[in-house]
């Protein structure tokens, strides 16, 4: 497999002979497809696997989007070089191609222990449900040939009279002047379609309407309650041949569920730049497992090589307290996003909620299949137990794939141990860095990219590409355990990269506040505080305060109003008008770079017939 990694690695596939790349699909049994040549970095080389003969669908229904396989592969789609785009319509998003990861040491009466499975940039998963007979032991996997089974499910509720214009742009990749009536059509028809068979027997989540606890298709509402648009595949590891080409463990005996969906944004655009996934991991075993079988340190982890516009310039980090692991540019000006006219977003994941153990104890609650029950507890206080990133050139590198020994170097990420050594050994990660850095840490760059203040990513390296993951772990599972844990995507755009990075932050907030709302109301009738329709005008303290340079203000508005939101210094000039003119009911963000001014205490008025507001912030360089 020498040449195999060699290959992936390569700086410059274009010199690779046909006779190579003849040899490389041989040496893999996968077809690598050609990306676009905007990457710069070592990983310009790693491409997903086709997706011929593969289902495939994405979310878009806001201004996020994501492609994924029935396989539960992630893979770029977009030009080759994104997962998904964003804002939805452009050729630039912020992930190259991003997957679930999972693995510990499972006992199981086979060999080796310890073993992972997933999805990276290959997949060790292939579609379908690992089926168990009635005496409770597995019998195999479903047949992933059989078209029902190697499918993506979408549907959305309104899909029969929907403007689907936007909606087949994005799902044919067509500029939206030139989606046809026959595209759209055929869209309406796969919507319908998987509305009137959602696989609800197969674990597919509805609405149970009259609460009978059995899905009826002519009362019940496939989804998730109140989503605008609802995905669903189920994928397991029982193929060895396929789980190999990962990190080259046998299987476990897991089978993934993956349920993403988005809220309508109509009254908060927040909403508009998140969607959900749901992942359900279910240990079933394969069939020689043993009834007594257990995993202990098991570990589930949202991996990433993420890409922001340009690969070549980006910088990572994290903030434990929301949770939130992201990528966002080192400079102003990116190769992709500047000749579109926009400044560089920042993007990321938040673990909005982690995996929880019976208890009986009604005492404790957790959200249990996003729903709030009592009885469970929660296996941390926070889901996000370790943040890290790393990039090319490095002693942290990408665990090797299709070899057992990718098996032990991920494993070491998952404990927060460098690759090389590899498990067993433990040598801490970041402890090479100068002090006061050089220590064992769960949390790599949870500084203030902001206020560049503490550990962040750029102070002793330059921005280029990074692949980052988002651990929750270590949990135990016994055989028919589920785990399961919900993620939340964000995109932020501003005004400039510090901008998007402020936003990303304020946005992350409110994915949390959507979520857990959801777990008590399906229809998001109150979100951070605001009510749906706001009782009356409302200025929030700005986000984050102190700043530098950038922060962000949100606001309420009960009804379509004139809205004058300014800035004044302490002399009461007013120095800048970010938002003058008519605007709708609900919440708005609006967002301040403040490099063009001097430290100290800054003033922001929201003004409109019959009301005006007034609070102050402070500016620190």
């Amino acid at each position: 497999m020498g040449t195999y990694r060699e290959l992936l690695n390569s700086r410059n596939l274009d010199r690779l002979s046909v006779i190579g790349l003849i040899i490389l699909i041989a040496l893999s049994c996968f077809q690598f497809a050609f990306a676009s040549g905007i990457r710069g970095d070592e990983k310009k080389a790693r491409r997903a696997q086709s997706v011929a003969g593969q289902s495939l669908t994405l979310i878009d229904a806001n201004n996020l989007t994501s492609w994924v396989q029935a396989d539960a592969l992630f893979p770029p789609i977009i030009n080759g070089s994104f997962n998904g785009a964003f804002p939805k319509g452009v050729n630039a998003g912020f992930v190259f191609q991003d997957g679930i990861v999972f693995g510990g040491l499972v006992s199981d009466g086979s060999s080796p222990i310890l073993r992972i499975g997933g999805t990276t940039y290959p997949t060790g998963m292939q579609p379908g449900k690992i089926l168990v007979g009635s005496d409770g032991k597995v019998i195999g996997p479903e047949d992933a040939g059989n078209p029902a089974v190697n499918k993506v499910w979408r549907v959305r509720p309104d899909y029969a009279t929907a403007e689907l214009t936007q909606d087949a742009a994005a799902y044919f990749q067509e500029d939206l002047t030139e989606v046809t009536g026959s595209q759209i059509d055929s869209l309406r028809s796969n919507y319908a379609s998987d509305w009137e068979n959602w696989p609800a027997d197969r674990g597919a989540p509805y609405v149970d309407v009259n609460g009978d606890g059995k899905y009826e298709s002519d009362v019940d509402v496939p989804g998730i309650d109140g989503a605008a648009q609802t995905i669903w595949l189920v994928a397991n590891d029982l193929n060895p041949g396929v789980t190999w080409t990962l990190y080259g463990s046998p299987p476990i005996g897991i089978e993934e569920q993956i349920t993403e969906w988005t809220w309508p944004s109509t009254d908060y655009k927040e909403l508009d730049n998140m969607f959900y996934k749901q992942v359900k991991l279910i240990y079933k075993g394969t069939t020689s497992t043993t009834a007594n079988a257990h995993i202990d340190s098991m570990y589930i982890a949202q991996w990433s090589d993420v890409d922001d516009g340009d690969g070549g310039n980006d910088l990572a980090g994290c903030d434990s307290t929301m949770n939130i692991g992201f990528v966002y540019n080192g400079v102003d000006s990116d190769r992709v996003y500047s000749p579109l006219g926009l400044a560089p977003p920042a993007g990321g994941y938040v673990i909005v909620n982690g995996s929880a153990r019976a208890t009986g104890n009604l005492s404790d609650s957790a959200i249990i299949d996003l729903k709030w029950r009592r009885g469970y507890k929660y296996f941390y206080n926070v889901p996000m137990t370790e943040f890290w990133s790393f990039w090319d050139g490095t002693n942290i590198s990408d665990p090797d794939l299709g070899s057992y020994d990718g098996t032990c170097q991920m494993f070491n990420l998952f404990r927060g141990a460098l690759p090389l050594p590899q498990y067993p050994a433990f040598a801490p990660l970041y402890s090479g860095f100068p002090p006061p850095y050089n220590y064992q840490m769960n949390y790599v760059f949870g500084g203030n990219p902001v206020t560049r203040s503490g550990f962040v990513d750029g102070k002793y390296n330059t921005p280029s590409g990074r692949r980052i993951i988002l651990v929750h772990g270590p949990i135990e599972m016994n055989l028919n355990d589920t785990a399961e844990v919900v993620i939340a995507t964000v995109g932020a755009e501003g005004i400039n990269y510090i901008s998007s990075v402020s936003i990303l932050l304020y946005y992350a907030k409110w994915a949390q506040y959507a979520f857990t709302s959801s777990a008590v109301s399906p229809s998001i009738t109150a979100v951070a505080g605001h009510p749906v329709a706001p009782a009356t005008y409302r200025l929030d303290q700005n986000y984050p305060n102190p700043f530098n340079p950038a922060t962000v203000i949100g606001y309420d508005v009960p009804l379509r109003s004139h809205i004058v939101l300014a800035i004044y210094d302490v002399l009461g000039r007013k120095i800048e008008t970010l938002v003058d003119g008519e605007q709708n009911a609900g919440h708005h963000v609006a967002s301040f770079d403040g490099s063009n001014y001097a430290s100290g205490m800054y003033f922001y008025r929201l003004s409109t017939p019959g009301f005006t507001i007034t609070k102050k912030m402070l500016l620190t360089k």
